[in-house]
């Protein structure tokens, strides 16, 4: 850290695997207090190509082999994200919007260390269990979706 602080004095701004369509309060904030050094959002970063291993697909993520099972187009994706906190009360909303809906579910629920599994409603991942998952770590996006859409996210 102490081997960066000369760059500091030097530097132009950020670049930040942000989106300034969803975060751009964030992003002023951010260029308040850090003096006026500009932000540049240039995210989501992620891979451009998915590889395709072979083999057995017993080390499939859990998500991944509900997800296959599952009619096209019949899939609400509801993902937080390790970027993103809602309260507990939004939670709450959320999940009891997604019960009452007719669409099969996929949460993702994931943030930082953080488990966030106590602020579902009491009985709801049992409730759900036959049209939907729970994820609580971090689940292959990417590959779930493939050349899939979800209907939502």
């Amino acid at each position: 850290m102490r081997g960066q602080r000369a760059c500091w004095d030097v530097s132009s701004g950020d670049i930040l695997n942000s989106s300034r369509e969803i975060e751009a309060p964030f992003l002023d904030l951010l260029g308040r207090v850090s003096k006026g050094l500009l932000q540049w959002a240039v995210g989501p970063l992620n891979p451009i190509s998915l590889s395709n291993p072979t083999g057995s697909d017993l080390n499939r993520h859990e998500s991944l082999v509900w997800l296959d099972g599952q009619e096209k187009d019949s899939v609400l994706f509801v993902s937080f994200g390790s970027t993103t906190s809602l309260s507990e009360e939004q939670i709450t909303e959320l999940a009891i919007g997604l019960e009452q809906s007719t669409l099969n579910d996929r949460v993702d629920i994931f943030h930082g260390g953080d488990s966030r599994g106590a602020v579902l409603p009491e009985g709801y991942e049992e409730r759900i269990r036959d049209r939907g998952i729970v994820v609580r770590d971090w689940a292959p996006q990417l590959k779930s979706w493939g050349t899939r859409q979800p209907e939502g996210s």
